[in-house]
């Protein structure tokens, strides 16, 4: 069996419940896990999960249906953040209060994207039916199922209102990314065009570099390399460049792959030194899995 849980007596809908205190040190607790394992949730599913806690906790403020979206969105929020164990066979996981575990990554997927369906259907027209669309749509990617992804993002989107139209550039990335997983990459790039033109800011700027790194797929390098020049431009500018700034890294890297003449700003720091190898590659790792690899 790829599903198992390891249960206690416990009201799971009472620890999710937005009203209490607890919901918010809860949450908090879950973030911290999910953002250690990005690599293994993949970006994209991390970006619902926070997408929903964010919503959820915002919602309490806007709505006394608060508690209900909670509910509704448990089964997917404990999946997400549940480990994937391997047990050699005749062994067992030591039992843990309130435990569940996949025995694969491709089971985790699975139940993730059962349990935000059914979190759709039953919350049709609440903030946790419309998250849960954004969340199918990140589970059915990382399943592989590129049409179905498509798909939701483009349901979510064409559904956008006041509720969730702060989560417009999550769903607009995975659409890109979606569109680029199905080989489809004259309507990534275009995605990624329109995000970074209805965006600002650092969200702005990572459309950009997912534009620059689909260009460079299409064989345009010329193009890519001006939408990089540009980015590492504006980040010199803010005089805010930093060794461990992802996006800065990328950038850098992907602009001296194209041109390694190219005038780029140094890492700060004295190159490499003292930046630890083990976290750059955990950098990049976490941008391969949400389908964003360098190549």
């Amino acid at each position: 069996m790829a599903r198992k849980k390891i249960t206690a007596k416990k009201s799971r809908k009472d620890d999710l419940d937005p009203s209490k205190d607890e919901f918010i040190e809860k949450s908090m607790t879950i973030l911290d896990w999910a953002v250690e394992r990005r690599k293994q949730i993949g970006v994209l599913l991390l970006v619902a999960l926070v997408a929903a806690i964010a919503g959820i906790a915002f919602s309490n403020y806007r709505q006394a249906k608060a508690a209900d979206s909670s509910a509704l969105l448990d089964e997917g929020l404990a999946a997400l953040v549940a480990p994937v164990i391997t047990v050699p066979e005749g062994e067992e996981v030591p039992p843990k209060e309130e435990m569940l575990y996949f025995e694969s990554e491709e089971a985790k997927a699975n139940e993730i994207l059962r349990a935000f369906e059914k979190a759709d259907e039953e919350g049709k027209g609440t903030f946790a039916g419309k998250a849960a669309i954004l969340a199918e749509a990140g589970a059915s990617l990382e399943l592989g199922k590129t049409d179905d992804a498509i798909a939701k993002y483009e349901e979510f989107l064409s559904g956008i209102d006041e509720d969730v139209s702060w989560l417009e550039p999550n769903a607009r990335e995975g659409l890109g990314h979606a569109y680029e997983a199905a080989g489809k990459l004259d309507e990534a790039a275009e995605t990624f065009a329109e995000m970074a033109e209805k965006s600002e800011g650092r969200i702005a700027l990572m459309a950009r570099y997912n534009e620059a790194r689909v260009a460079e797929k299409k064989g345009e390098r010329n193009k890519a390399g001006e939408l990089l020049s540009g980015i590492l431009d504006e980040l010199r500018e803010e005089g805010d460049l930093n060794r461990l700034d992802f996006l800065f890294l990328q950038a850098r890297e992907r602009m001296l792959h194209i041109n390694p003449q190219a005038d780029v700003p140094s890492i700060p720091g004295g190159g490499m030194n003292g930046f630890d190898p083990q976290l750059l590659q955990q950098l990049i790792q976490a941008q391969q899995a949400s389908g964003g690899a360098a190549n």
